[in-house]
C-alpha cells in the first residue's frame, strides 16, 4: 500500500519512517504543490496530513483533497485536546484522526482498514482464486504454503487483489511501486510478473490468476474474494 504524506513537519517525519518500518509505500511532499500533484498525477492508496503544519489550514487543504479525490482513504494528525480541530476535519472530509502518542500499530492498523474498505473488503484478508492474501502481515499462502514474494512482488499481488477485474497499466504499477522515485526500465515489471506467475505455481496456485491485457496491462481474474481465511504455514 503506498501512502502519501507532508513529510516535513516534527511529528510526521518520525511517523514516515515507523510506516517504512511497518512495510508502506510511501510518497513524500514538501509542499502544497507538490502534494496535489502527487494526488492528481500518481496513485496514492491514503494520505495523511498534519493539522499543525505551518502555513496548512488542515480543514481546507482536506476539503481541497475531496474535490480532487473524493473517495481516497484520507487521516490527519490533529491534537488531542482540540476537538475544534477534530470537529473541523471530521467536518471537511477526513475518515480517521491519529495523535502523536498514538501508537505506529494503531495507524497502520487503521490505514490498511480503510484501504480494503475503500476497495469493498470486509477484511484485510482475502482468498481469491485459491489464494489468500493477509494484507496485514504482507504474505501470500496457497493452502498451507507460503508463496516466497520478494517487498515489490508482494505489493503487485496486493494491488491486484485490491481492485480484481480491473486492467493495470504498466504505468499504474511504476507510480505505486516507485512513485517516479529511482525508477527501473519498465521492462521490470514484466519481470516481477514473472516471477509472480512461476512462485504460485511452485506453491500450487493458479498463475493465471493474473492476467495479460495486451497492450493495455495486467489484470487478476475476478473471483470470489472471501474474507478472513488468513493461513499459516506449519
Amino acid at each position: 500500500m503506498r501512502i502519501l504524506i507532508a513529510d516535513t513537519t516534527w511529528t510526521t517525519m518520525p511517523l514516515s519512517q515507523d510506516l517504512l518500518k511497518s512495510g508502506f509505500l510511501l510518497t513524500q511532499a514538501d509542499t502544497e504543490e507538490a502534494f496535489f500533484d502527487f494526488i492528481t498525477l500518481g496513485r496514492q492508496d491514503a494520505i495523511i496530513l498534519d493539522y499543525d503544519r505551518t502555513g496548512w489550514k488542515a480543514d481546507k487543504i482536506v476539503s481541497r483533497i475531496r474535490r480532487h479525490a473524493p473517495n481516497i482513504p484520507m487521516a490527519v494528525m490533529a491534537p488531542e485536546a482540540d476537538q475544534d480541530a477534530l470537529a473541523e476535519v471530521f467536518r471537511a472530509g477526513a475518515d480517521t484522526v491519529f495523535h502523536s502518542g498514538t501508537s505506529i500499530q494503531e495507524v497502520a492498523a487503521r490505514l490498511r482498514a480503510l484501504v480494503v474498505r475503500n476497495a469493498g473488503l470486509t477484511c484485510p484478508v482475502v482468498t481469491i482464486h485459491g489464494a489468500t492474501i493477509d494484507m496485514c502481515a504482507r504474505v501470500v499462502h496457497v493452502g498451507q504454503t507460503e508463496v516466497p514474494l520478494a517487498r515489490l512482488e508482494y505489493e503487485v499481488i496486493e494491488m491486484m487483489a485490491l481492485h480484481p477485474g480491473m486492467t493495470v497499466s504498466v504505468e499504474n504499477i511504476m507510480d505505486q511501486l516507485y512513485a517516479w522515485k529511482n525508477e527501473p526500465d519498465v521492462g521490470v515489471v514484466t519481470v516481477y510478473l514473472c516471477r509472480i506467475r512461476q512462485k504460485l505455481a511452485a506453491a500450487g496456485g493458479k498463475p493465471d490468476m493474473i492476467q495479460t491485457a495486451w497492450g493495455q496491462g495486467y489484470r487478476m481474474v475476478p473471483g470470489d474474494r472471501l474474507p478472513g481465511m488468513a493461513k499459516v504455514a506449519a
